[in-house]
């Protein structure tokens, strides 16, 4: 992979961290067009940028993940029973 994919890629994720997430490990790992698609990105990524597109952003899912849990637990704390 070239310099400029590394940098599109790199310019890319730090967009996306800057909105509202709301997908979780699933989405990204099972449908990553859909969630580009949601942040206004066309299928232009390759394969290989594809796959390195999804190793980050299922490290901001599962980060999504577990705030949800801390937060359904502060609600409810019999739900990690």
């Amino acid at each position: 992979m070239n310099l400029q994919s590394k940098y599109k890629l790199h310019q890319t994720v730090e967009y996306i961290k800057l909105q509202e997430w709301c997908f979780d490990t699933l989405d990204v790992v099972e449908a990553i067009d859909t969630v580009l698609s949601h942040f206004g990105f066309d299928d232009s990524f390759s394969s290989e940028e594809k796959d390195l597109l999804k190793e980050e952003l299922f490290e901001i899912a599962f980060r999504f993940e577990v705030v949800e849990v801390v937060h359904l637990s502060k609600e409810n704390p019999q739900i990690l029973v």
